[in-house]
C-alpha cells in the first residue's frame, strides 16, 4: 500500500490534453463506467467495487517525477549529514583542544594499549595488534542447559568483548606487555603458555574453561539476573568477570585479582585487601568449614596448566558449576590495626563500569577516553553502540580502534588429539579493527586498567 502507483492512483488529475489515452478527466473525476471489482455482485446485488488496475498514461508521469524527488531529497540529506558530521568533528577538535588535562593526540599517531606507533602501516603496529586474542561469536558449543542455545550468536557480544578485556589482562598477567603471538600457528601451537591461555575461554561447562560462555551464563543467572539469550551491559558483565576471576585465583591459583569500582568509585582499601589476602582461608576464617574446605590454599607458583592447578588427576565434571566455587569475599583488618603500605602478592585487574551521559559522550569526556588509552596500565574497555558490544584498544586522532565480536566462528573440539587445531589458533586473530569515532561511542562502558608487581617495569597506577 506504500508504493507510489498506489498512493498516486487515488489522487484527483486534472486533464492532461498532450497526453493520450482511452478516457478523459473532468475535475478530477474519471468517466469510464466503473467496473465491477473482485467480491462485488451483479446489479441484483447491493455494491460494487471500482477496479483500480485501470491505469492513466499521466500516472507513468507522475510516478517518474515522484522517484526523481525521493532519489533528490535523499542526495540533499546525504549532503546535509556529511556536513553536520565535519560542523561536529571540528566543534568537538576545538573543544577539546580547549582542555587544561588530557590533550588530544596529533592525527599522525597510533596508540594501542599505552603504546604509540606511526600510523597503522607501521610494523611494530601490526606485531601488537596481531598479538591480540579475538573472542567472536561460536556455534555448535555443546548446548546451556537446561535450554536449547548452541550459540550465542545475536545476543552474547557483551560476553565476547568481555572475554576480550580478561583475556588480555591474563596474557599480561602471564607472559608480559611485550610479548607477541608467534607468526605460524605451529608456533602458537608448541607455545605451551599460550594454549593454556586460550584454553580457558574454550566454550565448555568444566573448571579448565573457567571463562567459557557456559561458565559466564550461569554465574550471570545467579548474580546479575541474566538468562542465556539476554543482552549483558559492561557493568553487569564486569561483575561476572568478577566472580569467575576469583573462582580462577583460588581453584587455579591464578594470583590476579580482579576488582571492580562500586558506584564508580575506586576504593584503595579494597584494592590493598583483595591483592594483599595470602590465602582465601584467612579471608574467610568466619565461613563454614565445609565450605573453606572446598578452596585449596593458593599455590606459591603461578602455573598456567589449569590440569596441574586443579591438583588431581582426575578431569573435572563435565557439569561443573562455578557457583559452588566462589570463594568468599577477603574481610577488612580490624580498625585498631591499620595497614600501612600493604604488599601485594596478586597482581591487579581493574575495572571501572561508567555512564558518562544520557544518549552521547560529552567531548570533555571522549578526550580523556582517548587519553586513558595511552596510559602503560591500560587493557582497553568494553562498550560501542546499542545492542553491538565492541572491545576498544586503542586509537588514531578521534577514531576507536576495537575488535568487533560479531562473527560467527565453529567451536573447537577440546577432545580431539590435535587441539588446538590450526583452524581455531587462526580464528583467534582478527584481520582488521574495528573503527568508530569517540563521539559516536555508547555513553555506557567498562574501563580497564592492569598492575602487575612482578613487571617492575610499569609506572604506579594513578
Amino acid at each position: 500500500l506504500s508504493t507510489p502507483s498506489f498512493r498516486l492512483a487515488f489522487l484527483p488529475l486534472p486533464s492532461f490534453p498532450c497526453l493520450p489515452g482511452p478516457r478523459r478527466w473532468r475535475g478530477g473525476r474519471s468517466t469510464a463506467r466503473p467496473t465491477q471489482a473482485k467480491g462485488g455482485t451483479d446489479k441484483r446485488g447491493a455494491s460494487r467495487g471500482w477496479d483500480i488496475s485501470l491505469r492513466h498514461p499521466a500516472m507513468d508521469y507522475l510516478e517518474r517525477e515522484y522517484i526523481a524527488y525521493e532519489q533528490r531529497m535523499q542526495r540533499h540529506e546525504e549532503v546535509e549529514e556529511r556536513q553536520e558530521q565535519r560542523r561536529d568533528q571540528s566543534r568537538w577538535t576545538q573543544r577539546a583542544g580547549s582542555l587544561s588535562s588530557g590533550p588530544v593526540s596529533p592525527p599522525a599517531l597510533v596508540w594501542l594499549l599505552g603504546r604509540r606507533y606511526h600510523g597503522l602501516e607501521d610494523a611494530s603496529w601490526r606485531g601488537d595488534f596481531s598479538s591480540l586474542i579475538w573472542c567472536s561469536y561460536r556455534r555448535d558449543f555443546p548446548r546451556l542447559a537446561p535450554y536449547r542455545y548452541t550459540t550465542d550468536a545475536g545476543w552474547g557480544c557483551m560476553i565476547r568483548a568481555a572475554q576480550m578485556i580478561m583475556v588480555q589482562g591474563l596474557k599480561v598477567h602471564f607472559l608480559g606487555r611485550g610479548w607477541r603471538v608467534p607468526h605460524k600457528l605451529e608456533d602458537r601451537r608448541r607455545c605451551r603458555a599460550f594454549v593454556d591461555l586460550v584454553s580457558l575461554f574454550v566454550d565448555r561447562p568444566a573448571m579448565e574453561h573457567v571463562y567459557s560462555l557456559h561458565n559466564f551464563t550461569k554465574v550471570g543467572h545467579a548474580t546479575v539476573d541474566k538468562l542465556p539469550g539476554e543482552w549483558y551491559g559492561p557493568a553487569a558483565a564486569s561483575a561476572v568477570l568478577r566472580d569467575l576471576a576469583a573462582v580462577h585465583r583460588y581453584r587455579l591459583a591464578s594470583q590476579l585479582a580482579l576488582v571492580v569500582a562500586k558506584n564508580e568509585v575506586v576504593y584503595l582499601d579494597d584494592i590493598d585487601r583483595h591483592c594483599s589476602v595470602a590465602s582465601p582461608q584467612d579471608a574467610g576464617e568466619e565461613k563454614d568449614e565445609a565450605h573453606d574446605a572446598t578452596v585449596p590454599s593458593e599455590a606459591t607458583a603461578e602455573p598456567l596448566d589449569p590440569a596441574a592447578a586443579a591438583g588431581g588427576g582426575e578431569p573435572e565434571s563435565l557439569f561443573f558449576d562455578p557457583l559452588l566455587h566462589i570463594p568468599p569475599e577477603p574481610t577488612a583488618p580490624p580498625p585498631s590495626e591499620p595497614v600501612t603500605n600493604p604488599t601485594w602478592d596478586a597482581s591487579l585487574l581493574l575495572l571501572i563500569p561508567l555512564r558518562l551521559g544520557l544518549e552521547s559522550v560529552p567531548p570533555e569526556h571522549a578526550a580523556r577516553i582517548l587519553a586513558m588509552l595511552e596510559l602503560p596500565q591500560s587493557i582497553g574497555f568494553i562498550g560501542g553502540r546499542p545492542n553491538h558490544a565492541i572491545y576498544f584498544f586503542g586509537h588514531h586522532g578521534n577514531e576507536l580502534h576495537g575488535l568487533d565480536p560479531h562473527t560467527t566462528q565453529p567451536t573447537p573440539e577440546v577432545e580431539d588429539e590435535e587441539f588446538p587445531s590450526l583452524e581455531f589458533l587462526a580464528s583467534l586473530s582478527c584481520p582488521r579493527p574495528q573503527k568508530l569515532r569517540v563521539d559516536r561511542l555508547d555513553p555506557s562502558l567498562a574501563l580497564g586498567a592492569a598492575r602487575i608487581p612482578h613487571h617492575r617495569t610499569e609506572e604506579p597506577m594513578n
